[in-house]
């Protein structure tokens, strides 16, 4: 199957359950106010640093780029790139595709492996890109 020489998309989580996300920003809201009104406002600002930064993947986009060499992925202003010689295994899922450094799965994978979520238009795309470039350096699917 032909494929293009490099694919980029956007991914907005918190796009995908806008209830979640609005109960999620009331709930964190609500936990400022309540730190504010009981400890005052150095501790409210150490807050909101605290909890910004931790939820800042699920309400800012991520973009992610495949090409020939590399993939490249860019959150919340930091950018990651590895060569697909990186990778010796992948699994595609229904939400994404998972690259991992391992040949078997690995108690690390979660840490040195890489998730590529899927873009609603670009799902088939991007599976057929990471299988073509996975298989073309001869590693095989995890079961």
């Amino acid at each position: 199957m032909e494929h293009a020489e490099h694919l980029k998309w956007r991914v907005l989580p918190c796009a995908q359950s806008p209830r979640r996300a609005i109960l999620i920003a009331l709930l964190i809201l609500g936990i400022w106010a309540s730190v504010y009104l009981i400890y005052g406002l150095f501790w409210t600002a150490l807050a909101v640093l605290m909890t910004g930064s931790a939820v800042a993947g699920y309400y800012l986009p991520s973009t992610y780029a495949l090409d020939d060499e590399f993939i490249t992925v860019w959150k919340t202003g930091i950018k990651q790139t590895w060569r697909w010689s990186y990778f010796r295994r992948y699994h595609i899922a229904e939400d994404g595709v998972f690259l991992s450094p391992f040949q078997r799965p690995n108690r690390k994978d979660n840490f040195r492996g890489v998730f590529l979520p899927f873009d609603a238009n670009q799902a088939d795309d991007i599976s057929a890109f990471v299988r073509q470039k996975m298989e073309s350096a001869g590693e095989r699917p995890s079961p």
